[in-house]
């Protein structure tokens, strides 16, 4: 009997490289010690402006389908309760989480994840445990390797609207999943560091808002 594409992607899911656990290792520590006094002051104006703690620590699912804490800055009101995905224009995200989330400061705190070795610099989003066990079965290869801080659906992937009056983790699962899997996947199986760190430059001009050409990654047949 040949073996499911869990199966089969749990088997290859077997950490990210040398090449790339250093280069983890050293943007990490390097992004840690510099924006410091920027995570003091991030800190400050959560504390100051909305009730509840600095830090978002949530249960994700990581590499090989273990489960570990994920570190952000929080950018959301407490005991708001909604949907496990956030949409666009949520109303639970406070004035300064808007301002953190559009310039991605709320991430910061991952870089410990990612010093940690819970997380890498690029690869798919760790999913929540209720949200992974909805996964349709032949999608749940994915989840099995090292999630990353950003990745080719962040960077290729609109935040979408929910269309009126549908659920938004059944719009998730349905609809977005799929396609954010075979993005993940594409990337996966040509994981090498060349297309790291494209991704990672790729990462930075959306972030900057620069429009940048040419082509989505480099197919190469070894993974670094």
């Amino acid at each position: 009997m040949s073996a499911t594409p869990v199966a089969l992607a749990a088997r290859r899911a077997t950490g990210v490289g040398p090449a790339r656990r250093i280069l983890d290792i050293v943007v990490s520590l390097i992004v840690l010690v510099l924006s410091l006094p920027l995570t003091l002051g991030i800190a400050l104006a959560i504390r100051l402006t909305s009730r509840g703690p600095v830090l978002f620590n949530q249960t994700r699912i990581g590499e090989g389908y273990r489960a570990f804490t994920i570190h952000k800055f929080r950018t959301m009101a407490m005991h708001n309760g909604g949907a496990e995905y956030t949409v666009r224009n949520d109303p639970r995200i406070t004035a300064v989480g808007r301002y953190l989330r559009g310039l991605h400061l709320d991430e910061l705190p991952q870089f410990i994840n990612v010093l940690a070795g819970e997380m890498t610099l690029v690869g798919p989003r760790p999913e929540t445990p209720a949200l992974a066990k909805r996964y349709p079965p032949e999608l749940r290869g994915v989840l099995y390797y090292r999630p990353g801080m950003t990745g080719p659906c962040q960077v290729f992937m609109k935040t979408p609207q929910v269309p009126a009056g549908m659920d938004a983790d059944a719009f998730y699962l349905n609809e977005l999943v799929p396609e954010r899997v075979a993005l993940d996947m594409e990337f996966l199986e040509n994981a090498t560091l060349g297309n790291t760190l494209a991704l990672m430059m790729r990462t930075l001009a959306v972030i900057l808002h620069v429009r940048e050409a040419g082509p989505r990654m480099q197919r190469r047949s070894r993974a670094a």
